[in-house]
């Protein structure tokens, strides 16, 4: 008989043997160990052990699933009305399937005693209060195409398709920014600029990414100001040591109301690409990029700078009421 226990301090080994255990994923980081594992999930100062919930059979852990909750609007605290099932992890044993459906409900039972009114399966754009930088990439893209036994859970309980994510990378070797005379003229116009780190705007934003480096990007007339467009990106660590390259992911991007009266893609396409050549300059060899799948003008951007599709996710929800 599977039961349920809230996570204690002797787990996080068990833990790392039941994720070095799942099957090959692109966006799985392995090997996970115990110390990885603590400093990503463990520190974050909205972690609660009974949100992770450790599966026990015959006194032995053979799954995980945590659940907690993303931020209210301002960032300023956690919003317990939208929970998020941000893992389901199972060993591979033959009832697999058994182990996950009985994680899933204790841990929507976790998410109800707590006020939430519907629950989301897999971190997502706003709803990604863990896993950054050891599950799903550059960003939090729900529930990877391949985590095959965590979808059949999901789907089995209910939980319906909310978004659906594509997740794209790019050698940057033999990067060259496209010649292009819109995209001449407006670097005659523009210049890019750099920065390093700026201070969290809030809670939430702290919380978040105090274990990584960003790096901001705006570009503006040569005069300084105003700005067109902003970029942000990071480092995708641990996850990207795995792969064996150093890669920088797209956090964001934005083109400003001061561009207008320009054809937003090209500025769009102008700062993605000048911010590549610059930290291709720096030794960076991968970057990778993540956007809704029916964001057709987004992907018409990357697959010009020469991204191609490596993975996929879809984050689903489920309402209790």
């Amino acid at each position: 008989m599977i039961e349920c226990r809230p996570f204690r301090n002797d787990d996080p080994p068990a833990i790392a043997e039941i994720w070095g255990a799942q099957p090959p994923s692109r966006g799985l980081m392995q090997p996970m160990t115990a110390a990885a594992f603590e400093h990503i999930v463990l520190a974050k100062p909205h972690f609660d052990r009974h949100g992770l919930l450790i599966a026990i059979d015959q006194g032995r852990p053979v799954g995980l699933a945590h659940a907690g909750f993303g931020p209210t609007a301002d960032g300023s605290a956690l919003d317990r009305s939208r929970g998020i099932v941000c893992l389901l992890m199972s060993a591979p044993l033959a009832n697999q399937d058994e182990i996950a459906g009985e994680l899933l409900r204790c841990a929507e039972e976790y998410l109800r005693s707590k006020g939430a009114v519907e629950s989301f399966a897999g971190c997502c754009e706003g709803v990604n209060p863990f896993y950054l930088g050891i599950y799903g990439g550059c960003g939090s893209p729900g529930i990877l195409a391949t985590d095959a036994t965590a979808l059949r859970a999901f789907a089995a309980a209910g939980y319906r398709p909310a978004q659906r994510r594509c997740v794209f990378q790019r050698d940057l070797v033999a990067f060259r920014v496209p010649v292009d005379r819109q995209l001449i003229d407006l670097k005659r116009k523009l210049q890019l600029d750099f920065q390093t780190d700026d201070a969290p705007v809030n809670w939430w934003d702290a919380a978040l990414f105090s274990h990584v480096e960003r790096i901001h990007s705006s570009l503006a007339p040569r005069g300084g100001t105003p700005v067109w467009a902003t970029a942000s990106f990071w480092d995708i660590e641990p996850l990207a040591s795995t792969w064996g390259v150093h890669a920088l992911g797209l956090l964001a991007m934005k083109v400003h109301d001061a561009a207008a009266g320009a054809n937003p893609s090209i500025v769009a396409t102008q700062i993605l690409a000048e911010s590549l050549r610059m930290v291709q300059s720096q030794g960076i060899t991968l970057a990778e990029v993540q956007t809704l799948e029916d964001d057709q003008p987004m992907i018409e951007i990357f697959k010009r700078l020469g991204f191609t599709e490596v993975a996929s996710g879809v984050s689903l929800r489920k309402s209790f009421v």
